[in-house]
């Protein structure tokens, strides 16, 4: 017999709908879970005693699975300064960010990432050096760089391509390299200067629809950044899976991401991160004050997703945190498990890898996080683990943090 773990006592909310076990059983082997049963009916004492069984004693804990964070830029994440000054610095610096957030990460409980674009592509060797066991972190989906038009938004991180045959070609490319999911970049946005208005649409459905249909004859999805209606409706129209922010979409926008299937990623705590805590990160006084207007009106804004209970995933972009994300996202009308079930089982649907991680069940990854407190009274607790697991290695999250070097502004 190989390794073996059993962490017993834990109420296991399995999200797996609304069911929870508690005083549970779960046993991993491997790396896979093998049991998910009530304490009553399992001898853990004789089980403790087998070979190369280590006993985990999570009584009046709580068990949930990895969390997935569908909106990352691990070379991005938790940097100082500017996104317009970040994209100008050298790659090299974002490498650093990356190494670190890898293992930040995985520390707040997130198992999974999908990271929707990095500077030359950097995503891509994040998540070569996590499987082949040179790095540690979560198991990466990378987009490689995102695609926007000639100087759209993430001009300087993305390539810029114009027309259909171009944008086809950069879609290539990303996959050519690797990436698991294309970023397109189908509006301006809000942390960018000049003419990059979150209100101007940028790629066009004949453009959009032609990185599409590359990626998914590839087996790949599309991830499409886009935050008025009017790029919202091009952007469904071409084909994309999700829609990233969305945030100044109307009931309309709502209607439509239902009808073409799609999900929606709304990153709402990177606005409430910046606007209480921007000075304190070094953000620009201008991206302060954009901030703070925009949370004024978001949670009204999602709120019609909430409502209207769209399928969402959960992201953090680049100044959030999981946990509190799920929070907002509650706050603006969705249930406390329902958001909890975008950070996992959804944001495994998104990726196509629901058979192997997304929710605690016997045959998947044990991608675990072991908590104090009851993420459905309070989804904040999913920023306090005590635990993690990834692939049945478990992570002490304070030792995965405790020598982390300085972060590069």
């Amino acid at each position: 017999m190989g390794k073996r773990t059993i962490i017993h006592g834990a109420e296991a909310i399995t999200c797996v709908g609304a069911k929870s076990v508690p005083n549970s059983v779960v046993v991993i082997e491997g790396d896979a879970i093998t049991q998910v049963v009530p304490a009553s009916g399992f001898d853990v004492e004789a089980a403790g005693k087998q070979r190369h069984t280590t006993v985990i004693d999570a009584t009046g804990k709580y068990l949930t699975p990895g969390l997935v964070n569908l909106h990352e830029h691990l070379d991005n994440h938790r940097g100082t300064g500017s996104f317009q000054e970040r994209l100008h610095q050298p790659t090299e610096y974002g490498v650093i960010r990356g190494s670190r957030n890898l293992l930040i990460s995985l520390a707040y409980g997130v198992t999974t990432v999908r990271d929707t674009g990095s500077k030359d592509a950097t995503n891509i060797a994040f998540r070569n050096a996590v499987e082949a066991g040179q790095a540690i972190g979560p198991r990466i989906f990378p987009s490689g760089s995102p695609i926007c038009m000639t100087g759209g938004h993430g001009a300087g991180l993305a390539i810029e391509a114009d027309g259909p045959d171009a944008v086809r070609a950069a879609a290539r490319q990303q996959l050519k390299q690797g990436a698991d999911v294309i970023k397109l970049m189908a509006s301006g946005g809000f942390v960018s200067l000049g003419n990059d208005h979150p209100w101007a649409p940028q790629l066009t459905e004949e453009e959009i629809r032609a990185a599409c249909e590359e990626a998914h004859k590839s087996g790949k999805t599309v991830a499409c950044h886009a935050h008025p209606p009017e790029a919202i409706k091009v952007a469904l129209a071409g084909g994309v899976d999700t829609i990233e922010h969305g945030a100044l979409m109307n009931e309309e926008s709502v209607a439509l991401i239902e009808k073409h299937g799609a999900y929606l990623v709304p990153t709402l705590d990177e606005t409430h991160m910046i606007a209480e805590r921007g000075e304190e990160l070094g953000r620009p006084k201008w991206l302060i004050d954009v901030c703070r207007k925009k949370a004024d009106g978001q949670a009204e804004i999602f709120g019609l997703a909430a409502r209207a209970k769209l399928r969402c995933g959960v992201g953090t972009d680049v100044a959030g945190e999981m946990g509190r994300e799920m929070s907002h996202m509650a706050a603006a009308g969705m249930s406390n498990m329902d958001a909890l079930l975008a950070g996992t089982i959804n944001g495994a649907k998104v990726l196509h890898f629901e058979d192997r991680i997304g929710t605690i069940e016997a045959g998947k990854f044990a991608d675990l996080v072991v908590l104090d407190r009851d993420p459905r009274a309070d989804l904040r607790a999913c920023d306090e683990p005590t635990l993690v697991f990834k692939g049945g290695v478990a992570y002490d999250p304070a030792a995965l943090v405790a020598n982390l070097g300085p972060n590069p502004s």
